[in-house]
């Protein structure tokens, strides 16, 4: 389990807890869109749960520390939020996205 604020660092690289929080690596059916007020949403290819950029958010998934590297081409704007990691987001903690909570849920945890 894994909570904290999802923010998008200086390098556009999207984390949980801060410029320096673990970099998340979300599941392949993940997308992510701007909306029509600027906001960047991540809809949860598990759940069809939903966070915005800024929000507190809690998610299952595993650490890790070694990020899988870029490779071959790809679409310059992709859709989904999975490989390949810029070489900009390949630094420090990872996050293996497991499935999002709902704000309901989330809040229903113990403060820890």
């Amino acid at each position: 389990m894994f909570q904290g604020r999802l923010v998008v660092d200086r390098n556009g690289c999207l984390r949980i807890g801060g410029e320096k929080g673990a970099f998340v690596i979300w599941h392949h059916d993940s997308r992510i869109e701007r909306t029509s007020d600027g906001r960047i949403k991540i809809t949860d290819g598990y759940s069809g749960n939903t966070a915005y950029v800024g929000d507190e958010i809690a998610m299952g998934g595993g650490q890790g520390n070694r990020v899988p590297p870029a490779t071959g081409e790809r679409a310059a704007t992709p859709t989904n939020v999975t490989e390949p990691i810029p070489e900009a987001c390949a630094s420090g903690e990872i996050w293996w996205a497991g499935r999002l909570m709902t704000e309901a849920e989330r809040q229903r945890l113990p403060n820890r």
